[in-house]
């Protein structure tokens, strides 16, 4: 009985697995690098946005009617679509897309309870960018344990 070929089987098998074992190594790596980068980007989205440069939150009588409220609006929809976005494009972080599900709660509350109250939509504004910084910080990727709190870099400093 000629056995020859059952070395070249095992050496073919072998040979399949690692390729496979070293190509998904490399997907692995590939992927974390797109994620890692989807993150930053939103930190930075979020920290120039000028929407969030709150510095001294106030009632705003009569807001509703301000093209400023509804700017701020916008912005936070805006936001929330990129965080939307963001989420999207991570496969393997639960930690994280729960973190950006969160945000994204968030926005619709902001929207929500400012449509209820215009007169006070700095302070939920305010209110939204401390805890946007938060959940970005509890992603649990640790590019985003140094991010800059949304608004920060909006103007020079």
């Amino acid at each position: 009985m000629d056995v020859d070929w059952i070395g070249a089987l095992i050496g073919a098998v072998a040979g399949a697995v690692l390729t496979a074992s070293a190509a998904y190594v490399v997907y692995r790596y590939e992927r974390r690098q797109v994620e890692e980068a989807s993150i930053r980007e939103l930190m930075l989205n979020l920290s120039e946005r000028r929407a969030f440069r709150i510095e001294h939150p106030a009632v705003v009588p009569g807001a509703a009617d301000l093209q400023d409220f509804h700017r701020l609006s916008r912005s936070v929809i805006s936001a929330r679509e990129s965080i939307r976005m963001t989420r999207s494009a991570l496969v393997r972080h639960g930690q994280a897309q729960r973190s950006l599900t969160r945000m994204i709660q968030e926005c619709n509350l902001y929207l929500e309870r400012s449509d209820a109250e215009p007169e006070r939509y700095w302070f939920l504004a305010a209110d939204l960018r401390d805890t946007l910084h938060e959940l970005l910080a509890d992603t649990g990727l640790k590019s985003a344990q140094n991010a800059p709190r949304p608004g920060d870099d909006a103007f020079p400093r």
